[in-house]
C-alpha cells in the first residue's frame, strides 16, 4: 500500500538530509554505490522486522501454530513446495530447517537442471538422519560422503555410477530398500543381479529385474519383486525369505523352477506375471503350495487353466467363499468373507467365452455348499442342462442384455435346489424404446420364465421368497407379464436403473458369481 501524503512529507526530507550528510565527503562513484547498497540492506532489514512484528499481531492461524504442528504440516508438502514454504517467513524457515527429516528424501519429478545442487542442499539440511534416494542420483560424487546413512536407493543400470555403488556396499550399513531399474545394460548387471552380501541381512524391500538368490536368507526382507530368469532356481525361495509379506514374480514360464513347499506364514500378497503374456499352466508349479496368512491376496495374469487355483484356494481356506468369473475378459475372482482373494486372468484357456459348461465342470466337487450364483442369460440353459444338485443354492442372478434369451426347448435337464429363495433378473442394455418394442422379452418373462421355474428348477418351496427385476425402465413391463411373474413369488421387486450404472465395475460384466462354503 503506498504511503499517504503526510508520511511522504516526513520521509523525503529525512532521506535527503541523510544522503547529504553521508555523501558530503565522497571522492568516487564507487563510494556512492557502496553506500546505496548499505542503505538498501538497511531498508530490507527494517521492512522484514516490521513484517515479523506485524505478523505476530495480525497474522493468520497458520503463522501462530505451534512449531510442532507446523513441522507436521510441512511433512505433507512435496519437497519442492517445502522449499517454497521456507520463503514465507523467518519463523517458517527456522522451523523447517530445524527438522532434518523434512529434507531426507530426494525424489525429483523430472530431470530438471541443477539436480546436483538440489541434492547437495537436501543432504546438508538433513544432517545425519537416514536418507532416501527414490530416484537415481545425478552423480556418485554427490552421495559418496553420505553412503553410511542411505536408507532407500533406486539405481539405474545404465548409469556409470551403478558399479561404484556396488563396490561401496560395505559402507552402506543403513540400506533397507533397494530398487534396480533396468535401462541400457551392456554388461548384464541387471539381468543377473547379485545382491552384495553386506546388504542381505538388513534389506526390507528389494525390486530387481532378475535376481541371483543368495546362499544366506534375507532375514528381514518383507517385499520382493523380480523377474524369474530361465537359469534361476527359485525352488528354495521360501527358505531364503522366511518373513516375506509381498511377492511379485515376472517372466514366468511352464518350465520355471518355482518355489516349493508351504509359503511363509507372513506372506499376504502374491503377484504372478507370465512371460510375454503367454498363458502358463501353473498346475505343477504351485502343487505343493500352502497359503495360510489371513487376508491373503493372489493375482495371476495370465494362466492357462483355473483348476490349480481353485484347488489351492479350497485347500488353504475352509471358510465361506465367493467366486466370480468374467466371461468377457476371462477373469476369475475367488474371495472369502475373511478377506482372502484370488484374481486369475485366463487367456487361450479352458474358460472359453462360450463354453460355460467347461468352466463349471471342474468346480462341481465344490458346489455342494454353493449359496449364490451369477450368470449370463446365454448360460442359463447350459446350467440346467448339467442337472447339477445344488442343495445350498439360495440366490440366482441372471444378467440379460445382448445375449439371446434361452427358449423352452433349450432346457433338457433339471436344476436340483432346495434352499433356492431369490431370483434376480438384471437387464443392462434396454432403453425405453426397446422395452416398448421387445415383445420377445415380454413373452420370455411372462411365459418362458414361469415355465422354467415350475418345470426345470426343482425346489422345496412352492413359491420364491423374492423375485427382483432391475434395469432401465422396468416399470414399462406390461401388466400381464407382471401378473405372471408375481405368481412365482411372495415378494415382487422392480428397480429402475440407468444404463450407465451397469458399467464393468458394477458386477454385471462378471458373468458368474459363486458364493458358498468349501467342503
Amino acid at each position: 500500500m503506498p504511503l499517504s501524503l503526510s508520511p511522504q512529507g516526513q520521509v523525503d526530507p529525512f532521506v535527503t538530509q541523510l544522503l547529504q550528510c553521508a555523501l558530503s565527503d565522497v571522492h568516487s562513484a564507487t563510494e556512492v554505490d557502496d553506500f546505496a547498497a548499505i542503505l538498501q540492506t538497511a531498508v530490507r532489514v527494517a521492512v522484514a522486522n516490521f513484517a515479523n512484528a506485524w505478523n505476530r499481531d495480525h497474522s493468520a492461524i497458520t503463522i501462530r501454530l505451534p512449531p510442532e504442528v507446523l513441522s507436521k504440516c510441512f511433512a505433507w508438502l512435496e519437497p519442492t513446495e517445502r522449499v517454497k514454504a521456507t520463503h514465507i517467513s523467518r519463523a517458517w524457515r527456522a522451523i523447517a530447517l530445524s527438522e532434518p527429516t523434512l529434507w531426507a528424501l530426494f525424489k525429483p519429478r523430472n530431470q530438471a537442471l541443477h539436480l546436483s545442487e538440489y541434492l547437495t542442499t537436501l543432504l546438508a539440511r538433513s544432517g545425519d538422519v537416514p536418507f532416501d534416494l527414490r530416484w537415481y542420483p545425478p552423480s556418485f560424487d554427490c552421495i559418496s560422503q553420505h553412503l553410511h546413512r542411505i536408507r532407500s536407493l533406486v539405481l539405474q543400470t545404465g548409469t556409470d555410477d551403478f558399479q561404484k555403488v556396488l563396490e561401496s556396499s560395505d559402507s552402506m550399513a543403513s540400506l533397507r530398500h533397494l530398487s534396480v531399474a533396468h535401462s541400457y545394460d551392456p554388461h548384464g548387471l541387471a539381468r543377473r543381479f547379485k545382491v552384495p552380501q553386506r546388504w542381505v541381512p538388513n534389506l526390507s524391500s528389494l525390486a530387481v529385474t532378475a535376481l541371483v538368490l543368495p546362499r544366506h536368507p534375507f532375514s528381514d526382507l518383507r517385499f520382493l519383486s523380480f523377474a524369474l530368469d530361465p537359469q534361476t532356481d527359485a525352488r528354495d525361495l521360501w527358505r531364503i525369505v522366511p518373513r516375506l509379506e509381498i511377492l511379485t514374480v515376472r517372466e514366468i514360464s511352464s518350465d520355471s523352477l518355482f518355489p516349493e513347499g508351504p509359503a511363509p506364514g507372513s506372506l499376504r500378497s502374491i503377484i504372478l506375471n507370465a512371460a510375454h503374456w503367454y498363458p502358463v499352466d501353473y498346475s505343477a508349479l504351485i502343487a505343493s503350495w500352502r497359503l495360510s496368512a489371513p487376508g491373503h491376496q493372489l493375482q495371476v495374469q495370465p494362466s492357462r487353466t483355473l483348476q490349480p487355483f481353485v484347488e489351492l484356494f479350497t485347500r488353504s481356506h475352509k471358510d465361506l467363499w465367493e467366486m466370480s468369473v468374467g466371461l468377457v475378459l476371462d477373469s476369475v475372482s475367488l474371495t472369502t468373507q475373511t478377506g482372502v482373494s484370488y484374481d486369475v486372468l485366463l487367456r487361450n484357456s479352458e474358460l472359453a467365452v462360450d463354453d460355460f459348461t467347461t468352466a463349471i465342470v471342474p468346480l462341481a466337487p465344490f458346489l455342494s455348499r454353493l449359496s449364490s450364483l451369477n450368470i449370463y442369460g446365454r448360460h442359463m440353459a447350459a446350467l440346467v442342462d448339467m442337472s447339477l444338485n445344488l442343495p445350498a443354492l439360495a440366490e440366482l442372478t441372471v444378467t440379460l442384455g445382448d445375449d439371446p434369451l434361452p427358449r423352452l426347448h433349450d432346457f433338457h435337464g433339471v436344476l436340483a435346489v432346495s434352499k433356492f429363495s431369490r431370483l434376480h433378473l438384471a437387464f443392462y442394455s434396454l432403453n425405453k424404446d426397446e422395452w416398448n418394442a421387445m415383445d420377445v422379452v415380454a413373452a420370455w418373462l411372462g411365459d418362458v420364465l414361469p415355465a422354467i421355474m415350475r418345470t426345470y428348477v426343482s425346489r422345496a418351496a412352492a413359491l420364491l421368497e423374492e423375485l427382483a427385476i432391475s434395469g432401465p425402465d422396468v416399470s414399462l413391463l406390461p401388466a400381464p407379464v407382471v401378473a405372471a411373474l408375481k405368481s412365482l413369488t411372495l415378494q415382487y421387486i422392480t428397480h429402475d436403473v440407468s444404463p450407465h450404472q451397469y458399467g464393468t465395475n458394477d458386477g454385471f460384466e462378471a458373468g458368474i458369481t459363486l458364493r458358498g462354503d468349501t467342503d
